[in-house]
């Protein structure tokens, strides 16, 4: 398994990288960083994102509206 830190800086590598309103699917970064076994890794996924929602490190939307993963369950970040 995939661990949180791990998530956490391929999350801001991501988000860093200077793509404005990138869509980020969970489940293909769950697949990058654990292709065998990503759907377990997926909850784990979850959670570092809402953490780094509410950290304030990153902003998830979609159709202009702020979410948050675990609470929506809507795919993209």
């Amino acid at each position: 398994m995939i661990s949180a830190e791990d998530i956490r800086e391929k999350i801001m590598e991501i988000a860093l990288s200077g793509k404005e309103n990138k869509a980020v699917y969970l489940s293909h970064l769950a697949r990058e960083l654990s292709s065998d076994n990503w759907r377990h890794s997926m909850v784990q996924v979850q959670l570092v994102v809402d953490t780094l929602i509410k950290e304030g490190k990153i902003v998830s939307t979609q159709n202009g509206e702020a979410f948050e993963v675990l609470t929506t369950g809507k795919p993209i970040l």
